[in-house]
């Protein structure tokens, strides 16, 4: 009998990684044969009797509620967020093509920044109704004479405190003078723009890099968006300034003016107050300089 030699293969042995491997060589599909019978091992299995005294696992606990506090303590964060990621340079005194070098190296997403600082603000002015809400007096007239309300009123109320929340009003303030030092920053980087356009070559017209806005099926023009822009913060700015002066005569109102702490809380509020105004004063200047320059329309 003549000797069968194998062919040594011609091409590698490896299958390209585009051929699906055929399973069924291990013949995984194929039911496995069990050497052994089957032995049921449940009546060998005994489970401990149950103690009627043991003790079942606690209920977990409920979950926390969400007060105002709760929510400006994460506005305040978010705000604060806000201010920190904004970019700034190092330096002071920056002419216009530093400026420019620093702009396109400082890698900053305007239009995630904008839709959070926008919404933001919305929460800000959702929660004031909230607060007030929690400044109205409240009625604790009762007929009995003997109610235990009487002597804890007798012995909360001293010279040094007041009636309401301090750190309620304290934090709701915070929140809001730290809006306000954010759109200040925006508002004097838009006057050092405007400030630079005038030094800007003849064949450069000036832009404003405006994001896309988008209200449902609405895209604005890109020429219009920086106007549209504006015009929200502007409108923005004048409710929460009216939430402010809102907040003034109602903490004037719960604490009166004789206390020490109450004439600090009063005068806290009128400073809120004229910061607000003063922020949306100059708001309106930055788009009224901005439209006679031809930088938005």
């Amino acid at each position: 009998m003549s000797e069968l030699r194998q062919a040594p293969p011609t091409r590698s042995l490896r299958h390209p990684d585009n051929v699906a491997f055929n399973w069924s060589m291990l013949g995984l599909d194929e039911p496995t044969i069990d050497p052994v019978p089957s032995i049921n091992l449940d009546q060998f299995i005994t489970t401990p009797p149950v103690s009627e005294d043991a003790n079942p696992p606690p209920p977990p606990p409920p979950p926390a509620q969400v007060t105002e506090i709760s929510q400006l303590t994460d506005l305040m964060a978010g705000l604060d967020r806000l201010q920190t990621g904004f970019p700034t340079s190092q330096r002071d005194h920056l002419s216009a093509r530093e400026l420019t070098e620093f702009i396109k190296i400082c890698k900053f997403d305007l239009g995630s920044f904008l839709e959070e600082l926008l919404q933001r603000s919305q929460k800000l002015l959702h929660l004031y109704p909230e607060v007030l809400k929690r400044l109205e007096p409240e009625d604790i007239s009762c007929d009995a004479p003997d109610c235990i309300h009487n002597a804890q009123k007798e012995f909360s109320l001293s010279k040094s405190r007041v009636p309401i929340d301090q750190s309620l009003i304290h934090l709701i303030m915070a929140c809001h003078l730290r809006l306000l030092d954010i759109f200040d920053m925006i508002t004097n980087h838009g006057r050092m723009c405007a400030h630079a356009v005038p030094l800007l070559p003849r064949e450069h017209e000036p832009k404003f890099d405006m994001p896309e806005i988008k209200i449902g099926s609405f895209v604005a023009p890109k020429i219009s968006a920086a106007s549209m822009m504006i015009a929200m913060v502007i409108e923005l700015q004048h409710s929460l300034g009216s939430r402010a002066e809102q907040l003034e005569v109602a903490v004037s109102l719960a604490v009166g003016n004789e206390s020490k702490a109450a004439k600090i809380m009063s005068l806290q509020c009128e400073s809120l107050k004229e910061r607000a105004s003063d922020t949306l004063e100059g708001l309106c200047s930055l788009r009224d300089n901005l439209m006679k320059l031809g930088v938005i329309r």
